[in-house]
């Protein structure tokens, strides 16, 4: 009955499975003289191979998530306009263009 369904399904509605599993097995039960009076799925054990994809897929969402994260991040800090420093003078300084007497007024 599982192996009919989606994983997402079975992991999801585990309450529900057991229900008709209940069912389904109630009335073979009856005719033996045993009453079914509830079922549990507990565990559901996936094989190594499926364990492994799941997790190279979840690992593959997080580095998605991550890199749409910096790039919105990258956005965000390149519309921002930088605050000026004193590291960020030095160049300019170096340069000339922030000595007052090497401006040049236009006229």
């Amino acid at each position: 009955m599982l192996g009919a369904r989606l994983l997402q399904e079975i992991i999801e509605n585990r309450e529900g499975l057991a229900h008709e599993i209940e069912e389904h097995i109630s009335g073979p039960a009856a005719a033996w003289g045993v009453s079914v009076e509830g079922m549990l799925v507990k565990d559901i054990i996936f094989s190594a191979e499926l364990q492994e994809t799941l997790s190279s897929a979840a690992k593959a969402k997080r580095v998605g998530e991550a890199k749409i994260i910096q790039a919105k991040a990258e956005a965000r800090s390149s519309q921002q306009p930088t605050p000026l420093t004193a590291s960020s003078l030095v160049p300019h300084a170096r340069a000339g263009s922030l000595c007052p007497h090497r401006w040049r007024l236009r006229g």
